[in-house]
């Protein structure tokens, strides 16, 4: 194993493999002081990248190389030149290579209190990566957006104040953000997406998808797979050929449209506390139902053979029944019927 100390501190740098630069040259833009750099290595195909950041953006997109251009910016705010040298000094990226993994860190060199500037601190270091196609991806910051486009490969990314978009993925994929919303679009493979206070949407998927969002709406269109979704405070929209469902909220309305293709062999469960529920189905759908509210109406406008009919309760065989939809609300309607339907 390899392992690689610098200091990021000069408008271009050289990352040595045993040596640290100092400080020779650095610019200032409206953000304040920049240090710019940037640096190749090499990686096999289907290698592993992984970055840690602290306060800044982490954008990678990918070409059909089998090497990583790392292209970083670091920006510190300061009174003069002679404090943003030395805060410059005190931030250092620290490089692990070996043949199938690249590790790439940033580092306070001091634990000092910061000065509040860029979010979390007085400096950032945004990076901007280019790594081979088929490649597999770690990544996760602070405070900064995640960016993600076109990798082969297994993508996790995170961050605590942030937005994050993955898009065109062939692997799985696994976005998770504290402040902001996920956006997964073009995936073949399961996708694990969640936000405490944001929004959720997930396109495009040929897997099993899982998405949870706190304080946010979650919406999934054109997913041919099995569907988790829950939501605390926000709808809940889902479009797809299903294989699976459940989908949960506590304030917030579930619409969800079963395409042609989707199948009922195991349970299917939609429920909310406060808010309707909108189910549309496929002619060639066959399944029990069996849906409830305690504030609101059932409407089940789609032939079936009923067990129980009432006004706030339905218990019906949809063609020649299977496994069962269950859907219950506290405070709301409840309807059902076909996709053509209105």
């Amino acid at each position: 194993m390899r392992t690689a100390l610098a200091t990021l501190s000069v408008l271009v740098i050289t990352l040595g493999l045993t040596s640290c630069c100092c400080i020779e040259d650095f610019d200032i833009d409206m953000e304040g002081f920049k240090s710019e750099f940037d640096r190749t290595y090499s990686l096999a195909s289907g290698g592993k990248v992984e970055v840690q950041n602290v306060d800044g953006f982490v954008h990678v997109e990918s070409w059909d190389r089998d090497e990583v251009l790392v292209k970083g910016t670091l920006r510190v705010r300061a009174k003069n030149e002679e404090e943003a040298l030395k805060r410059m000094k005190e931030i250092k990226v620290v490089v692990t290579q070996e043949d199938d993994y690249l590790s790439i860190q940033i580092k306070r060199k001091d634990k000092r209190p910061k000065v509040v500037w860029f979010g979390c601190g007085s400096w950032r270091v945004d990076l901007d990566l280019t790594v081979p196609r088929r490649c597999n991806l770690s990544l996760s910051t602070v405070d900064g957006a995640v960016r993600v486009s076109e990798i082969e490969g297994s993508v996790s990314t995170s961050t605590v104040d942030g937005s994050i978009r993955v898009e065109g993925v062939r692997g799985d994929v696994r976005a998770h953000s504290v402040d902001g919303s996920c956006t997964v679009i073009a995936v073949e493979g399961d996708v694990d997406a969640g936000t405490t206070d944001g929004t959720v949407e997930v396109l495009e998927v040929r897997g099993d998808v899982s998405c949870k969002s706190v304080d946010g709406s979650c919406t999934l269109s054109d997913v041919m797979g099995s569907v988790k979704a829950n939501s605390v405070d926000g709808r809940i929209r889902i479009e797809g050929v299903l294989s699976g469902l459940s989908a949960s909220a506590v304030s917030g309305s579930i619409g969800v449209a079963a395409l042609d293709g989707s199948s009922v062999t195991d349970s299917w469960k939609i429920t909310t506390v406060d808010g309707s529920v909108t189910l549309k189905l496929p002619e060639t759908i066959s399944a029990d139902i069996k849906a409830s509210t305690i504030d609101g109406r059932v409407s089940l406008g789609v032939p079936a053979e009923f067990q129980l009919k009432s006004k706030r309760s339905v218990v019906a065989t949809l063609g020649k029944g299977g496994g069962t939809i269950s859907i219950s609300t506290t405070d709301g309607s409840i309807r059902v019927g076909y996709l053509e339907a209105e």
